[in-house]
């Protein structure tokens, strides 16, 4: 899902160990989804690649407007660099 080489095929979710399913949708579960997946992959994924695919994610969303896509960038920021326990992951919603 982070890659230079704009590839266009599919997406696949290979590992469902730590999927979770939620009965409803959720843009801060997904920023934080998002946030911590990306910073997980830091150490070898150069920043501007990983704006980008926010960026991309964003328009995936049907995003458009301004203050709501900043909104939605300083949430991700947030869990990008958040160090958050296990309980406070479990909290967001």
């Amino acid at each position: 899902m982070l890659a230079d080489d704009n590839h266009e095929g599919p997406v696949y979710l290979l590992d469902f160990q730590h999927a979770r399913f939620h009965a409803r949708s959720s843009t801060e579960v997904l920023m934080f989804e998002a946030g911590y997946f990306a910073g997980s992959c830091r150490r070898w994924i150069p920043q501007d690649t990983i704006d980008l695919w926010l960026s991309k994610l964003l328009n995936a969303m049907g995003i458009t407007d301004t203050d709501e896509r900043d909104g939605l960038k300083r949430r991700f920021r947030y869990y990008f660099s958040a160090d958050l326990s296990r309980k406070e992951r479990m909290k967001i919603q």
